[in-house]
């Protein structure tokens, strides 16, 4: 995100920890706060991706899953420019030799073992995000297929 800095804290209120994170940019008397993402979730990761432009991917834990948010800074301003969620922690798909990635959001569904009568989560389908420019395309495939719907889009 070019001469900007991230901060997050959190804090605790009488319904638990929140997280804050704030985008500052500097300038020459400083830093300037010019975005704020507030969050009832626990910040479980940061990271900048690979592209030049540096979209910032933040994963939060809120209660049995997990969302991520991620920004990026267009046209001088901070963006939300994806929220999702997931029981599973999203898997990330890299193309080494032009710095493109895909994100894979694995959904889950309840399945009852017939022999057993057991109830288990297990992956039903997978939402796939590309980034085009300024926004992620975002296309829906069965979670046994991602890898190969990936494969064959490049």
């Amino acid at each position: 995100m070019g001469h900007h800095r991230v901060y997050s804290s959190n804090a605790e209120d009488s319904i638990g920890t929140s997280s804050v994170l704030s985008f500052y940019q500097i300038n020459d008397s400083g830093y300037k706060e010019i975005f704020r993402y507030d969050a009832d979730e626990h910040l479980v990761g940061i990271f900048q991706d690979r592209d030049s432009r540096g979209n910032l991917i933040v994963i939060w834990m809120a209660g049995s899953g997990y969302t991520f948010t991620i920004f990026s800074y267009i046209n001088h301003n901070v963006l939300v420019v994806l929220e999702d969620e997931s029981k599973m922690l999203p898997e990330f798909v890299y193309e080494d030799y032009i710095g493109r990635y895909d994100i894979l959001v694995n959904r889950v569904d309840w399945m009852v073992d017939e022999k057993t009568g057991k109830h288990s989560l297990v992956p039903d389908s997978t939402a796939i995000y590309s980034w085009n420019d300024n926004h992620y395309n975002k296309v829906i495939v069965a979670w046994n297929k991602r890898f190969s719907s990936v494969l064959k889009k490049r």
